[in-house]
C-alpha cells in the first residue's frame, strides 16, 4: 500500500506541484512499525522499503545503461514508468537517448 501512496504522491508532485510526502511522513511517524527488528515506525519503514523504489528519470536510465552492457542485444523495455529509446550513438561510446514519462502507468515502482 505504501508504494502506491508513493506514486499517488509523485504524481501530485509531477502534475499539480503538490508536495505531499512530508505531511504524510507526519503521519507515518505515528504508527508503530510491524517490522520492529528493521524499523522503528511507518516513516521509517516508508523511507527505508519504499522510496529507494520509485522510479525517477536517473534510476531509469542507470538501468537501461547496466542492461545495455550486459545484454547488448536484447529488446529494451518501459523501466518502471519510463520508455527510453537509444536514438543514436557516437564517437567514445556517448549515446543519444530519448525518454518518454507516462504518467498513467499503474506500476507503483
Amino acid at each position: 500500500m505504501l508504494a502506491y501512496a508513493a506514486r499517488a504522491m509523485q504524481l501530485a508532485r509531477e502534475v499539480t506541484g503538490l508536495e505531499l510526502e512530508s505531511g504524510f511522513l507526519e503521519r507515518l511517524a505515528e504508527a508503530p512499525s510491524n517490522l520492529p527488528q528493521q524499523t522503528e515506525n511507518g516513516r521509517d519503514v516508508y523511507l527505508k522499503l519504499v522510496r529507494p523504489m520509485v522510479a525517477t528519470l536517473r534510476t531509469a536510465i542507470a538501468n537501461y545503461g547496466i542492461s545495455v552492457l550486459i545484454e547488448p542485444e536484447a529488446p529494451q523495455q518501459a523501466l518502471g514508468v519510463y520508455e527510453i529509446q537509444e536514438v543514436g550513438a557516437h564517437r567514445n561510446s556517448l549515446t543519444v537517448l530519448r525518454w518518454r514519462r507516462d504518467v498513467c502507468a499503474s506500476n507503483p515502482s
